[in-house]
């Protein structure tokens, strides 16, 4: 037995002119084939971009999501430079089409504005790549791969943080079982570090407010490399509190 979408979209390719040849099995695998690639679509993180022609953005679209899919970029700061590496990768592209073009042509020359275009976008998408950890070069310092190692164990973390997987303690079986934590077993306190789910400190923000202290600081006490997150959490969290319990306050007021 097939599931729902299988079994529908199995009668609509039958009734198509093009698959009226094809066996029952080849129609089902088929329709199996097509499911998978709307399941793949669905998954893949659609962007905005500037600038370009629809069959770039396209290009630029499957681009981004190969590398979120070959490398653990989860962060908002790195989906960002992801983001602007894939823009520049296109339009290096384009360059090198527009140069090609001219080099095809006895009438038009390379100027140096083309080659300088050339290596400055080339150093854009290296210095990209290498801020991202997937750098092309062959030796990687042990900074780049100490940086790539722990945001491989952060993530790791984050997903498997109430489960521990291991081989079989009491038997030769050498198989693998899991081990699952009791949350009632923990105790419970409360905790003001957090708003919902973002890290958050009250006191921190309103320091940034009245000028004692700046993004950079926080993002600095918080070990971040960006001030991504402080300007967001400042901004979406605290200014919009704020400014909603001055509204309620200047309504009771009335």
């Amino acid at each position: 037995m097939y599931n729902k979408d299988l079994e529908d979209l199995i009668k609509k390719l039958k009734n198509l002119y093009q698959y009226r040849n094809k066996t029952e099995e080849e129609i089902v695998e088929i329709a199996k084939a097509k499911l998978a690639q709307e399941s793949e679509k669905e998954r893949l993180e659609p962007i905005f971009w500037v600038g370009l022609t629809p069959e770039e953005e396209k290009k630029a679209n499957n681009l981004y999501n190969e590398y979120l899919k070959a490398h653990d970029l989860e962060s908002f700061s790195d989906k960002e430079d992801l983001k602007y590496l894939v823009q520049n990768i296109i339009i290096y592209e384009q360059l090198l089409e527009q140069i090609a073009k001219k080099a095809r042509d006895s009438k038009l020359n390379i100027s140096k504005y083309d080659i300088d275009a050339k290596n400055a976008l080339e150093r854009q998408i290296e210095d990209y790549k290498s801020k991202l950890g997937i750098s092309s070069k062959k030796q990687a310092s042990w900074q780049d791969f100490w940086l790539g190692l722990k945001k491989r164990i952060q993530l790791y973390i984050a997903t498997h943080s109430g489960a521990f997987y291991l081989k079989c303690p009491y038997h030769d079986c050498n198989r693998m079982i899991l081990l699952l934590r009791r949350v009632k077993d923990y105790q419970a306190f409360p905790f003001k570090m957090f708003r919902g789910t973002h890290l958050y400190n009250e006191e921190m923000l309103k320091d940034i407010e009245s000028g004692k202290l700046t993004q950079e600081d926080v993002a600095r006490y918080w070990s971040l490399e960006h001030t991504d997150y402080i300007k967001m959490i400042y901004e979406e969290i605290y200014l919009k509190e704020k400014a909603e319990k001055q509204k309620e306050q200047e309504e009771q007021q009335i």
